[in-house]
């Protein structure tokens, strides 16, 4: 039986890691760790058995195969640290931590204790996402030349305080964003230089919330990130991202989920009609028949039924810390270009 720790009981750990493990076979939540008394009555309610703690250093001393960190992102890196320095392999949502260099610290420590590390980038395997990049894994989009990243979210002065606050989480870069930069380095590779960015701060350039990026990698390939967090007009729902290959382009969105894949000419209109039908369809049809709010944590269960395995067979986890090294790259780069240019995040 693999046991299971669960670090921060808020809205990830209920909505997406619990359920999830509660498909898992030979998995159990022996223990969770919150400072937040309301949290831990809402694990005693869910988890009547598990143990509860207040203290990180009590908690892990239980006897745990699987630490699962679910804390706002300015803790990941303290929390990895010591899970590790324990022996305890360690399942942490994204970020791994706020810097390159928290996260190659974390690959030393790892490969030393001989622990596995799994990172919680789950958008890489949401469907919309993942039948694209496994045709462009096939070559049937060639070369990828360009992505545009786009993330319209809600303002994020209306959502919990670190993830807008730069000093402790490194702000939207790092806190809300970092799904689409690794979708970006996954398609494009290894971030060579940020050519350009255009910052949109608040009153008093208290924080940023929103900023446009243009970002050229070694592959050849060019990045382009339109990143806004600053009005009640969108949602954070609206994310898409356009990929253009040698061969063909594709046009992925996430809620609803849609994709699409084409080349030498214009799509036709009924065509898009066509996909924007069935992905209407599709969500109506998973609500009817209830299998809609399972879909919302199914990707978290591939990293994390994954993971269970890779601990008990020996093999590596979904996604690595080798695996979003250039994600953080990239990051630091945006963060370090932006401070270069006289706004500190």
């Amino acid at each position: 039986m693999i046991k299971v720790g669960i670090v921060g009981f808020g809205r990830a750990a209920v909505a997406y890691h619990l359920p999830s493990f509660s498909e898992i076979p030979n998995t159990t939540i022996t223990a969770v760790c919150d400072t937040q008394k309301t949290s831990l009555r809402k694990a005693h309610r869910l988890l009547p058995k598990a143990k509860l703690y207040t203290n990180l250093d009590k908690f892990l001393q239980e006897d745990l195969d699987i630490v699962d960190i679910c804390t706002p992102a300015l803790f990941h890196y303290e929390i990895s640290s010591a899970a590790i320095n324990k022996g305890i392999n360690v399942m942490t949502e994204k970020p791994v931590a706020l810097s390159l260099k928290e996260t190659l610290d974390l690959k030393e420590k790892a490969k030393k204790k001989n622990v596995k590390v799994c990172v919680m980038q789950n958008w890489r395997f949401k469907k919309c996402f993942s039948q694209v990049y496994d045709a462009y894994k096939e070559d049937k989009l060639g070369k990828i030349t360009k992505v545009i990243a786009t993330f319209n979210g809600l303002d994020v002065r209306s959502e919990p305080w670190w993830h807008y606050s730069e000093k402790e989480s490194g702000g939207i870069l790092y806190e809300l964003d970092i799904h689409v930069l690794d979708l970006e380095t996954l398609l494009c590779g290894e971030p060579k230089e940020v050519i350009g960015i255009n910052l949109h701060p608040t009153p008093f350039k208290k924080y940023i919330v929103a900023l446009e990026a243009i970002v050229s990698h070694y592959s050849g390939a060019t990045g382009v990130f339109i990143l806004s967090h600053d009005t009640t007009r969108q949602s954070s729902i609206n994310v898409n991202l356009d990929i253009y290959g040698t061969a063909q382009d594709a046009h992925v969105r996430f809620f609803p989920p849609y994709n699409i894949i084409g080349a030498g000419t214009p799509i036709e209109p009924q065509k898009h009609f066509k996909r924007e039908l069935k992905s209407f369809y599709d969500i109506v049809k998973s609500v009817i028949t209830k299998k809609y709010r399972r879909e919302i944590y199914l990707s978290h269960y591939e990293v994390l039924s994954h993971f269970v395995k890779a601990i008990e067979n020996d093999f590596p986890p979904l996604v690595s810390l080798t695996d979003v090294i250039p994600t953080m790259k990239l990051a630091d780069m945006l963060y370090q270009y932006i401070s270069n240019n006289g706004e500190k995040l």
